[in-house]
């Protein structure tokens, strides 16, 4: 009991020293531990553009930095944001590097507060400025490769085209838009997708928590992994892969299956309309299943010229399934 109540007033002078230290400051501050010291950073506006060689391969290495790579008419890096979340720049042997450096891994886990007159200290998480970078390539250009790992951002692909893409995003949000992907490496945590116009090939798709929308495009070869989250997908061409969905709900429309492609959902509804393949194999555990007209209310299985190589696989655990039903 004694601990405790020393702990509690250890507590509360803190929070007091923070108050006045945060009055006296106008509470527009931001904290870092350092050394197990508390250090006050106050972050400046930090702008840079900057044209480049060319390069072959693309690094990014950011956190808390929304990142946008497209086409340009030059080889160029933007940058608008707060000095502590700027990156450097480094061209060498054809790869172009950016990452950020000696301020971050502090910087990254910080507490601004303010003082309110209504609410008293107000914590946050965040600063004040809305940190970007821009990265520019010719259309012309040919990326080998692009590796990225972004954390608390958004990501932006733009009317590019890559022959081998490697990401690693956690709590952001990756958005392609007329993108060519090949040799595809692509692992998220708390992420939402959100593809259009865009052609991924060969690799895999591996995401813990956020949902994916597909609008027009293709995807060949790839496998495709939700551990908690919706995954739609609308007039896209599936070529060979499989989706696999342990919670949540797949919805399917207008999409063209080549060589063959395989669904499984844990838990979770799958709705596929107005969907072409040549054969249907369709297996539900529990909940009701639906294959054209087809239909039992109780699990089991449907299909239709299963044998073909060209064939709609799907095995649902505890959902509904309802593969084109009520066409012919």
């Amino acid at each position: 009991m004694k601990k405790t109540f020393i702990t509690g007033w250890i507590v509360l002078i803190v929070g007091a020293l923070l108050f006045a230290l945060g009055y006296s400051l106008h509470g527009n501050k931001a904290i870092y531990m350092q050394n197990n010291k508390p250090v006050i950073v106050e972050p400046k506006k930090k702008t840079f553009n900057r044209q480049v060689k060319a390069f072959k391969n693309l690094k990014v290495n950011v956190s808390e930095v929304d990142v946008e790579i497209k086409t340009g008419d030059k080889f160029n890096v933007k940058y608008v944001g707060d000095n502590y979340h700027e990156p450097t720049v480094k061209l060498q042997n054809e790869t172009l590097t950016l990452a950020q450096t000696k301020h971050n891994p502090h910087f990254r886990h910080n507490v601004s507060f303010r003082i309110d007159a209504k609410d008293g200290i107000v914590l946050s998480d965040k600063t004040n400025y809305k940190n970007k970078l821009v990265v520019t390539i010719p259309e012309d250009a040919s990326i080998d490769e692009l590796n990225g790992g972004i954390d608390d951002g958004k990501v932006t692909l733009s009317n590019v085209t890559m022959k081998n893409t490697k990401l690693s995003l956690a709590e952001s949000e990756l958005n392609l838009n007329h993108a060519q992907l090949d040799n595809v490496k692509i692992t998220a945590d708390d992420t939402d997708m959100k593809l259009d116009n865009s052609n991924l090939s060969v690799g895999n798709i591996d995401t813990d928590n956020g949902s994916i929308i597909f609008n027009r495009g293709s995807l060949r070869q790839v496998g495709i992994k939700v551990s908690d989250g919706d995954v739609t997908i609308d007039n896209v061409s599936l070529e060979g892969g499989n989706l696999d969905v342990e919670n949540g709900d797949i919805n399917i429309n207008n999409t063209q299956v080549q060589a063959g492609y395989q669904i499984k959902n844990i838990d979770g509804d799958l709705k596929v309309k107005q969907t072409t393949a040549e054969g249907y194999d369709v297996h539900v555990v529990d909940g009701s299943v639906k294959l054209f007209k087809a239909t039992k209310e109780d699990g089991g299985r449907l299909d239709k010229n299963a044998t073909s190589q060209n064939t709609l696989k799907v095995q649902v655990e505890d959902g509904d399934a309802d593969v084109n039903g009520g066409q012919e």
